[in-house]
């Protein structure tokens, strides 16, 4: 009796660590699969069955690469045997449901064991806000009627800029990215340069700074720069915006000169 009794109470530890396993597996968001060593499904969690449209049984014994777009399994699949090489860390490439939507993924894949055999675990996580966000970001920072900088924090070298600060400052695109202002010789006075980072560092970020820049014409130009620190993933970058005001500056100069001529009369 008392041998009978162990066995229902291990009988029933394991089935309550089992019931415990699966309300994990398939209450987590991100796409969950289980793939034998050659990419086939074994399991995957709701999910996957959700949000792909696929019940499991038509994805039972599939290849992974059923779910990316047909013009990319191919590269998805090279990603991923150079994800468990080591040479790559994640796969990009969107997963697409039933329907045929598109839904942007980070992928990472790892080695595990299933039911006592080899598999590869494969997480996908939905990015879609981040990429919509990202996408919405580069639109602004690109039509923006202001000049834009996205320069490192430490090193100061030119991560990206827009339309505008090229126009304005002459450069095209390759001349810029890589190098520091100082490189290209944009500042009229350094302590400028200076003076906003320093600013930066003790309040963490500049507002309305007045400074002089050099075109690669050597034209001066008035702008009038606010900046501050931004994290994208795990750097730090600083994000500057500039405001042209030379046309303002000259003005006001140009009625100081007659204000003056004025009086002298």
């Amino acid at each position: 009796a008392r041998n009978i009794t162990r066995r229902k109470q291990a009988e029933e530890a394991m089935r309550q660590s089992e019931e415990n396993f699966s309300t994990f597996f398939n209450t987590i968001n991100d796409f969950l699969f289980v793939l034998d060593m050659n990419g086939n499904i074994l399991m995957v969690n709701d999910t996957v069955v959700n949000r792909l449209g696929y019940s499991r049984e038509e994805l039972a014994g599939k290849n992974l690469l059923m779910v990316h777009p047909a013009d990319r399994q191919s590269e998805a699949g090279e990603i991923i045997q150079n994800i468990l090489k080591g040479k790559e860390t994640s796969c990009a490439i969107p997963i697409m449901a039933k329907s045929g939507k598109l839904i942007s993924v980070e992928t990472r894949v790892v080695m595990g064991r299933w039911n006592n055999q080899d598999v590869i675990f494969g997480v996908s996580k939905d990015i879609s806000d981040i990429m919509l966000s990202e996408e919405k970001f580069s639109k602004i920072f690109h039509a923006s009627g202001a000049l834009i900088a996205l320069t490192a924090f430490d090193g100061g070298r030119f991560i990206d800029v827009n339309e505008m600060f090229l126009k304005t400052l002459g450069y095209t695109r390759e001349e810029v990215i890589g190098k520091t202002s100082i490189e290209l010789g944009i500042f009229v006075d350094l302590s400028e340069r200076d003076a906003i980072r320093r600013e930066v560092k003790e309040k963490g970020k500049v507002r309305d700074f007045e400074l002089r820049v050099l075109t690669k014409n050597n034209e001066i130009r008035h702008l009038l720069l606010s900046a501050e620190p931004i994290h994208v993933q795990d750097e730090l970058y600083l994000l500057s915006t500039s405001n042209d005001i030379t046309k303002i500056r000259e003005a006001e100069k140009a009625l100081r000169e007659s204000e003056e001529r004025y009086r002298n009369i």
